[in-house]
Protein backbone atom coordinates (compact mmCIF):
# COMPACT_ATOMS: atom_id res chain seq x y z
CA UNK A 1 0.00 0.00 0.00
CA UNK A 2 1.43 3.32 -1.13
CA UNK A 3 0.49 5.19 2.07
CA UNK A 4 2.72 2.81 4.03
CA UNK A 5 5.92 3.46 2.05
CA UNK A 6 5.52 6.92 0.45
CA UNK A 7 6.84 9.75 2.62
CA UNK A 8 4.01 12.27 3.00
CA UNK A 9 4.48 15.50 1.04
CA UNK A 10 7.33 14.21 -1.12
CA UNK A 11 5.78 13.63 -4.52
CA UNK A 12 7.30 16.06 -7.03
CA UNK A 13 6.94 16.81 -10.71
CA UNK A 14 9.47 18.76 -12.79
CA UNK A 15 8.77 21.74 -15.02
CA UNK A 16 12.10 23.60 -15.04
CA UNK A 17 11.84 23.52 -11.23
CA UNK A 18 10.44 20.87 -8.88
CA UNK A 19 6.80 21.39 -7.86
CA UNK A 20 4.25 19.57 -5.71
CA UNK A 21 1.51 18.42 -8.09
CA UNK A 22 -2.17 18.66 -7.12
CA UNK A 23 -2.86 15.50 -9.11
CA UNK A 24 -0.86 12.89 -11.01
CA UNK A 25 -1.23 13.00 -14.78
CA UNK A 26 -0.92 9.83 -16.89
CA UNK A 27 2.27 9.70 -18.94
CA UNK A 28 4.15 12.19 -16.74
CA UNK A 29 7.11 11.28 -14.52
CA UNK A 30 7.24 11.99 -10.79
CA UNK A 31 9.79 11.66 -8.00
CA UNK A 32 8.61 10.01 -4.78
CA UNK A 33 10.55 9.49 -1.54
CA UNK A 34 9.87 5.98 -0.27
CA UNK A 35 10.69 4.81 3.25
CA UNK A 36 11.27 1.19 2.19
CA UNK A 37 11.29 -1.10 -0.84
CA UNK A 38 7.89 -1.92 -2.27
CA UNK A 39 5.43 -1.48 -5.10
CA UNK A 40 3.21 1.53 -5.66
CA UNK A 41 0.19 0.79 -7.79
CA UNK A 42 -2.03 3.55 -9.11
CA UNK A 43 -5.39 2.63 -10.49
CA UNK A 44 -7.85 4.79 -12.41
CA UNK A 45 -10.72 2.57 -11.31
CA UNK A 46 -10.49 3.57 -7.67
CA UNK A 47 -13.75 5.23 -6.63
CA UNK A 48 -12.47 7.02 -3.54
CA UNK A 49 -8.91 7.94 -2.72
CA UNK A 50 -7.71 7.87 0.84
CA UNK A 51 -6.42 11.33 1.59
CA UNK A 52 -3.55 11.46 4.05
CA UNK A 53 -3.56 14.43 6.38
CA UNK A 54 -0.20 16.12 6.70
CA UNK A 55 0.51 18.16 9.80
CA UNK A 56 1.88 21.48 8.64
CA UNK A 57 4.48 22.17 11.31
CA UNK A 58 5.76 25.11 9.28
CA UNK A 59 2.58 27.18 8.88
CA UNK A 60 3.96 29.82 11.25
CA UNK A 61 7.67 29.44 10.40
CA UNK A 62 9.84 32.11 8.78
CA UNK A 63 9.90 31.85 4.99
CA UNK A 64 12.41 32.80 2.37
CA UNK A 65 11.32 32.61 -1.27
CA UNK A 66 14.12 32.52 -3.82
CA UNK A 67 13.06 33.23 -7.40
CA UNK A 68 14.38 34.05 -10.84
CA UNK A 69 12.30 34.71 -13.95
CA UNK A 70 9.16 32.53 -13.52
CA UNK A 71 10.78 29.97 -11.18
CA UNK A 72 10.63 30.06 -7.38
CA UNK A 73 11.26 27.92 -4.31
CA UNK A 74 10.04 28.49 -0.75
CA UNK A 75 12.28 27.51 2.16
CA UNK A 76 11.41 27.56 5.88
CA UNK A 77 13.44 28.37 9.00
CA UNK A 78 13.18 29.27 12.67
CA UNK A 79 10.95 26.37 13.65
CA UNK A 80 11.78 22.75 14.35
CA UNK A 81 10.08 19.75 12.80
CA UNK A 82 9.66 16.58 14.90
CA UNK A 83 12.39 14.02 14.18
CA UNK A 84 10.07 11.47 12.53
CA UNK A 85 8.58 14.13 10.23
CA UNK A 86 11.81 15.63 8.79
CA UNK A 87 11.76 13.56 5.59
CA UNK A 88 8.35 15.08 4.76
CA UNK A 89 10.30 18.28 4.01
CA UNK A 90 12.96 16.70 1.80
CA UNK A 91 13.49 17.46 -1.89
CA UNK A 92 14.48 15.33 -4.91
CA UNK A 93 18.16 15.40 -5.90
CA UNK A 94 19.38 18.10 -8.30
CA UNK A 95 20.79 17.37 -11.74
CA UNK A 96 22.66 19.23 -14.46
CA UNK A 97 20.69 21.56 -16.71
CA UNK A 98 17.98 22.40 -14.17
CA UNK A 99 16.67 25.90 -14.90
CA UNK A 100 16.36 26.84 -11.23
CA UNK A 101 16.60 25.27 -7.79
CA UNK A 102 17.19 26.45 -4.22
CA UNK A 103 17.44 24.25 -1.14
CA UNK A 104 19.23 23.80 2.14
CA UNK A 105 22.08 21.30 2.23
CA UNK A 106 21.06 17.64 2.49
CA UNK A 107 18.16 18.30 0.06
CA UNK A 108 15.94 19.87 2.73
CA UNK A 109 13.53 22.79 2.61
CA UNK A 110 13.69 23.56 6.35
CA UNK A 111 16.34 24.40 8.99
CA UNK A 112 15.97 25.49 12.60
CA UNK A 113 18.69 28.10 13.19
CA UNK A 114 21.25 27.94 10.40
CA UNK A 115 21.88 26.37 7.03
CA UNK A 116 23.59 26.74 3.72
CA UNK A 117 21.32 27.44 0.75
CA UNK A 118 22.50 25.85 -2.49
CA UNK A 119 21.28 27.63 -5.63
CA UNK A 120 21.10 26.52 -9.25
CA UNK A 121 20.16 29.45 -11.48
CA UNK A 122 20.69 30.12 -15.19
CA UNK A 123 19.90 33.82 -14.75
CA UNK A 124 22.10 36.70 -13.54
CA UNK A 125 20.01 37.81 -10.57
CA UNK A 126 17.94 36.19 -7.88
CA UNK A 127 15.07 37.78 -5.97
CA UNK A 128 14.80 36.92 -2.30
CA UNK A 129 11.51 37.58 -0.51
CA UNK A 130 11.34 36.92 3.21
CA UNK A 131 8.70 36.91 5.94
CA UNK A 132 10.07 36.83 9.48
CA UNK A 133 7.34 35.64 11.86
CA UNK A 134 9.66 34.24 14.55
CA UNK A 135 12.04 36.82 15.95
CA UNK A 136 15.68 35.73 16.22
CA UNK A 137 15.68 36.65 19.93
CA UNK A 138 17.18 39.35 22.09
CA UNK A 139 20.46 40.68 20.67
CA UNK A 140 20.11 38.25 17.72
CA UNK A 141 19.31 38.71 14.02
CA UNK A 142 18.47 36.45 11.11
CA UNK A 143 21.29 37.09 8.61
CA UNK A 144 21.64 35.94 5.01
CA UNK A 145 25.23 36.02 3.71
CA UNK A 146 26.27 35.63 0.10
CA UNK A 147 29.32 33.72 -1.11
CA UNK A 148 30.96 37.04 -2.01
CA UNK A 149 30.61 38.33 1.58
CA UNK A 150 27.52 40.56 1.38
CA UNK A 151 25.27 40.32 4.46
CA UNK A 152 21.55 41.05 4.64
CA UNK A 153 19.69 41.31 7.96
CA UNK A 154 16.22 39.79 7.53
CA UNK A 155 13.50 41.63 9.48
CA UNK A 156 9.77 41.82 8.88
CA UNK A 157 8.57 41.29 5.32
CA UNK A 158 10.73 42.51 2.46
CA UNK A 159 12.32 41.64 -0.86
CA UNK A 160 15.84 42.08 -2.25
CA UNK A 161 17.32 41.34 -5.67
CA UNK A 162 20.96 40.28 -5.67
CA UNK A 163 23.46 38.80 -8.14
CA UNK A 164 23.14 35.02 -8.42
CA UNK A 165 25.58 33.03 -6.30
CA UNK A 166 25.95 29.27 -5.85
CA UNK A 167 25.52 29.39 -2.07
CA UNK A 168 24.08 31.63 0.61
CA UNK A 169 24.38 31.10 4.36
CA UNK A 170 21.34 31.71 6.55
CA UNK A 171 21.96 31.93 10.28
CA UNK A 172 20.74 33.25 13.58
CA UNK A 173 23.59 35.60 14.53
CA UNK A 174 24.42 37.55 17.65
CA UNK A 175 24.31 41.32 17.26
CA UNK A 176 27.80 42.59 18.03
CA UNK A 177 27.83 46.18 19.35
Amino acid sequence: YAEEIVQIGTIYGLDGVYYSPESLEPGMGYWVRATQDGDITLSSTTIALKEVEQNNYLSDANTIVLSSESYSTTLFFGKDVPRGEKLNYSLPPTFLKMAFDARFTDDMKVVLEAGEIEVTNQFETITIEYDIKIDAGEHMNWVLSSESGDEYTLEGIDEITVPTEETFALERKAVIP
